[in-house]
């Protein structure tokens, strides 16, 4: 099996494979764990069920980016995914959109989406 496919049903997806970071996608996986010295694990945890992530925890703190680097999963610890149903597509755009690391920060969570972004065009 793939070391790609391992990674990417845990939730990890190396973008680039020098950089050093990992997006985050929603797990395959209830828990997946795996050393990462001689005594260190890594776990990957899913709480909740659903396709889409509503939050991150890294050791219980909560992760406010899409990404983890090799260096956090080196020190060992717990990331953990809470997980949500899609309810509607709005939902899945929402999500998306409200992520500090996308181009439009500007979405209100409490505002109808065709309200937050400007559709006239020039």
């Amino acid at each position: 099996m793939s070391a790609w496919y391992v990674m990417s049903a845990m939730g990890l997806y190396q973008v680039e494979p020098c950089g050093g970071i990992y997006q985050l996608t929603a797990p395959l996986v209830r828990e997946a764990s795996f050393n990462v010295s001689k005594d260190k694990t890594f776990t990957i945890r899913t709480k909740g069920k659903g396709t889409l992530v509503k939050r991150w925890k890294l050791n219980g703190k909560r992760l406010d980016r899409t990404y983890i680097t090799h260096a956090e999963i080196m020190a060992g610890g717990v990331l953990e995914a809470e997980l949500k149903k899609i309810t509607d597509k709005i939902d899945l755009v929402r999500s998306d959109l409200n992520k500090k690391n996308t181009a439009i920060s500007d979405l209100e969570k409490d505002k109808p989406l065709s309200n937050s972004i400007n559709t006239n065009k020039k």
